[in-house]
């Protein structure tokens, strides 16, 4: 799920559980709370769906292509030939370059970063990884890539993005399962749902600073425009979110549907939205 950057429409990749399997856009209106446009994807294996920074444009990560669309009419503009199977992928802040990280379909190591250029739709980088990695994130200056080794815990990689230059790894457990960077270039977080932690590490230095422990079963992390909360969510944790306070890292809990998938939050932060994998539905709360 992403949200267009003037708060107004989310867009909910999802798919249908039949033996045909057709995979969706769906388009929901904030203002209305009504899905006001769907699209069919004809890739078969879709994973992650992203918006442009002006939002014009959806970036749909699916095995071995990364497809692009009109964010207005969901047409379909471009297909970008990736070799990844599964991924994930980022814009850089300055929306020159989109990052895929994901899996080769191949015995280990497997991992593999690929670097788009948007304007031309040319890969122009390659980056081996180690096994299985997702998801990464950038630094809000784009100097730095961080990507997650899920099979190492040695897992947090840290890449020069103008020499893709591995500069450090850190200790942040195996199978950690998202990495969020907090929009001031502080800090960033990795959710470790294998070992039920958050990690939060400082910026430039790049140290862990401090961890705490947090409810089982959480896979998914957004974070506020302001950066002064966190909300996770996970397919294994019905039924709730937990809102963390970065400067406090004190926990509360709000509702959430069953299996809830994605999360985002508005503008202002004043309300999160969460995708309900089992529920098909999106839910808007003021927390």
């Amino acid at each position: 799920m992403g949200v267009s950057p003037d708060g107004a429409r989310a867009y909910v990749l999802g798919y249908e559980n039949s033996p045909n399997r057709v995979n969706t856009i769906d388009v929901i209106d904030f203002a209305t709370q009504r899905v006001i446009k769907s699209a069919n994807i004809e890739n078969k294996g879709v994973w992650d769906l992203i918006v442009s920074r002006d939002g014009s444009r959806l970036y749909v990560s699916s095995s071995y292509s990364v497809l692009e669309f009109n964010s207005s009419d969901l047409l379909k503009l471009r297909s970008f030939t990736s070799n990844l199977y599964r991924q994930d992928s980022i814009i850089s802040h300055d929306a020159s370059k989109l990052y895929c990280t994901g899996d080769l379909n191949t015995p280990f190591p497997n991992g593999r970063t690929e670097v788009f250029d948007l304007s031309s739709g040319r890969m122009i980088r390659n980056i081996g990884l180690g096994n299985n990695p997702q998801p990464s994130a950038l630094s809000p200056d784009d100097r730095h890539l961080y990507t997650i080794d899920r099979n190492n815990s040695n897992g947090l990689r840290i890449f020069e993005t103008n020499s893709y230059t591995e500069t450090k790894r850190l200790e942040v457990g195996q199978n950690a399962g998202d990495i969020v960077v907090k929009p001031d270039g502080t800090y960033l977080y990795v959710l470790n749902s294998h070992y039920d932690e958050l990690i939060e590490i400082s910026i430039p230095a790049h140290n862990i600073t401090r961890r705490i422990n947090i409810h089982p079963g959480l896979s998914k992390m957004a974070i506020t425009a302001d950066g002064k909360h966190l909300c996770c969510v996970g397919w294994d944790h019905s039924g709730e979110a937990l809102i963390i306070d970065t400067s406090t890292l004190a926990i509360r809990t709000i509702a959430a549907g069953h299996s809830p998938h994605s999360v985002a939050f508005s503008n202002d932060g004043k309300r999160v939205y969460i995708c309900n994998h089992e529920d098909n539905t999106v839910w808007d709360s003021h927390w």
